[in-house]
């Protein structure tokens, strides 16, 4: 991932993550529940839609983060990462 690992959500706008794939193919991001409809993955650049992170710390107003791990795979190889985002 190129993008800051500071990441914080104003509930308004969508998070934009950068990655330097390296031929690597994203495969998926798990995490609080999070479905392939609250996000996107295109030219490098991953998409978490700030309504589903707007309705995820609602669900548990105490909350003060959401962990995420993301999975590239090439060959045999998989590249697991993880994404914090704060409120």
């Amino acid at each position: 991932m190129i993008s800051s690992k500071d990441i914080t959500t104003n509930f308004k706008d969508d998070i934009k993550l950068s990655f330097a794939s390296l031929g690597y193919t994203f495969k998926s991001l798990n995490g609080y529940a999070i479905t392939s409809s609250d996000y996107t993955y295109v030219n490098d650049v991953l998409t978490i839609k700030a309504s589903f992170l707007k309705t995820a710390f609602e669900k548990e107003s105490e909350r003060t983060s959401l962990i995420f791990s993301y999975t590239f795979e090439k060959d045999d190889q998989t590249h697991l990462g993880f994404i914090t985002i704060k409120k």
